[in-house]
């Protein structure tokens, strides 16, 4: 039993690395073929010289004229190319064919490796899209405040003493969640005056949902660009961003969530606390494929318009 544990155990991990023992033993190949076809030089040689004496053979024949017609002397030319021809192919075959196995199995090696990177792409898509559909959920259900706290903590103050024996109050440090950002002292549109931020939000989030309504579609990295902030690698390699409508037919709209009935959006808008942590709620991943929402967006939109 133990034994079939075991067997089952090796085979698990041999299937798991398949393409790396593809690589190494395809590499193996190459050198092993290489050393092959390097080590027959002396018989190569061999080959070399007959052919050499054959064709000194038909040359003689040639001066001498002791060809019966011209068929006879193709009949030695053919023979002597023939036996060249299976001479080298004995010699030098083998390490070829090893050469070109090694190959093979690096060129294996190689879609093996782009089926794996695939199929763990589609996984991390379908992981994605489930937890934002679970997100939804729960801002549905128990609303944004409840939402926030799961996703980034509940805001706590950390009550703690000095050297002197002064009580000192620290904020927890807010967790920033994907897709998300602290809009602050690092952004370069940031201002000491809270005021000023809020405007700059409240503004910035109005053009961009002007933006995507009238372009049908925004990349996240798009949006992070409008505010001054740095891309999200993450955010271009799955392809998050948000369409101007849903699959139901429902407008979108981009939220910073300024506006939410949270206490940490209320401490920015009255002003005591100045820097942002910016939660892009409603970016979908593989937003390139669901292209198919703005044929029926533009045709609302082209109505709208000559309304």
């Amino acid at each position: 039993m133990k034994a079939k544990w075991m067997l089952k155990k090796v085979g698990t991990k041999i299937w798991e690395n398949r393409s790396n023992i593809e690589f190494v033993a395809g590499n193996i190949a190459v050198a092993v073929g290489t050393g092959m076809v390097i080590s027959k030089a002396e018989e190569a040689t061999e080959v070399k010289h007959e052919m050499e004496r054959q064709i000194k053979e038909i040359e003689l024949a040639d001066e001498a004229g002791g060809w019966e017609d011209n068929h006879e002397r193709a009949k030695a030319c053919f023979h002597m190319a023939k036996s060249t021809a299976l001479g080298y192919a004995k010699v030098y075959g083998p390490g070829i064919a090893v050469e070109a196995g090694g190959l093979v199995l690096m060129g294996i090696s190689h879609v093996t490796d782009r089926k794996e990177i695939a199929a763990k792409s589609v996984a991390l898509a379908s992981l994605a899209t489930q937890f934002y559909n679970y997100r939804e959920n729960v801002r549905k259900e128990l609303g944004d405040e409840k939402d926030e706290e799961f996703l980034i903590g509940k805001p706590e103050t950390v009550i703690t003493v000095d050297d002197e024996g002064n009580q000192v109050e620290e904020k927890k440090p807010l967790v920033i969640p994907d897709h998300s950002f602290i809009f602050d002292e690092h952004n370069p549109n940031f201002e000491k005056e809270g005021f000023m931020n809020l405007d700059f939000l409240t503004d910035h989030e109005r053009w961009l949902n002007e933006k995507l309504w009238n372009e049908g579609l925004l990349w996240e990295n798009d949006i992070r660009r409008d505010v001054g902030e740095t891309i999200d690698p993450d955010a271009s390699a799955g392809d998050w961003g948000i369409t101007a409508v849903d699959d139901e037919g429902n407008r979108n709209y981009i939220s910073f969530g300024i506006n939410k009935n949270t206490e940490r959006a209320q401490s920015f808008r009255d002003g005591s606390e100045k820097a942002f942590l910016v939660i892009l709620n409603n970016m979908e991943p593989n937003i390139s494929k669901k292209l198919y929402r703005l044929n029926k967006y533009h045709k609302d939109y082209s109505l709208q318009q000559a309304q």
